[in-house]
């Protein structure tokens, strides 16, 4: 097997590792490879400069993907510190970790949490952006609205009765409803579809 076939096959295993260990829907394992290919063509001019290129070229090529895999965790523009910690914040909640225990795992306050928090999940505003595949469902917002982690039984009630115009099967007073409707701003936020 030649050079070139080999460092193929290893930029293909590092896309999957890292397409398993950064999850998202902003980039995928093509994007991956593709941005080892170009680290690949950009130190493959210093080739001869170094002595061991085959590891030089695996730790830059992965440094890369790592890097474009971070970029790709939130839509907006963030420092690359806090695209680390929202990963990381995604990684420990994905564990089951609480909320509390995050905040003092990665000393921050419940405040900078919740913002961080909204900038994780991208994955509804990726989908009510882009058109669907022809070979895929039909997508319906209210669908994956009330398929959110975030939201619980008695929310996702409230969000039908609201939309179905039945409040009154709720049987809650105005200031319950004020109430309800309060604590669901940052879940729809959290969800992808606050303001």
């Amino acid at each position: 097997m030649s050079k070139k076939q080999h460092l193929n096959i290893l930029i293909a295993r590092l896309a999957q590792k890292i397409a398993i260990l950064y999850p998202n829907n902003c980039a995928d394992e093509e994007d991956y490879i593709q941005a080892g290919h170009l680290k690949l063509a950009e130190i493959n001019m210093d080739e001869h400069e170094k002595r061991d290129f085959r590891a030089y070229a695996i730790v830059a090529i992965a440094r890369a993907m790592r890097e474009s895999a971070l970029e790709a965790i939130s839509s907006v523009s963030a420092p690359r510190r806090i695209k680390k910690l929202i990963h990381r914040i995604d990684l420990l909640l994905s564990m089951g970790k609480t909320e509390q225990e995050i905040c003092n795992e990665l000393r921050i306050d419940r405040r900078t949490l919740i913002n961080l928090k909204s900038l994780i999940n991208t994955k509804s505003w990726h989908r009510l952006f882009n058109e669907p595949m022809y070979d895929s469902e039909p997508f319906s917002v209210i669908d994956d609205l009330l398929s959110s982690c975030y939201l619980a039984e008695k929310d996702k009630n409230f969000i039908r009765a609201k939309l179905e115009d039945d409040m009154d099967s709720l049987e809650l007073t105005r200031k319950q409803r004020w109430l309800q409707a309060k604590s669901l701003r940052p879940k729809l936020v959290w969800s992808g579809y606050g303001i």
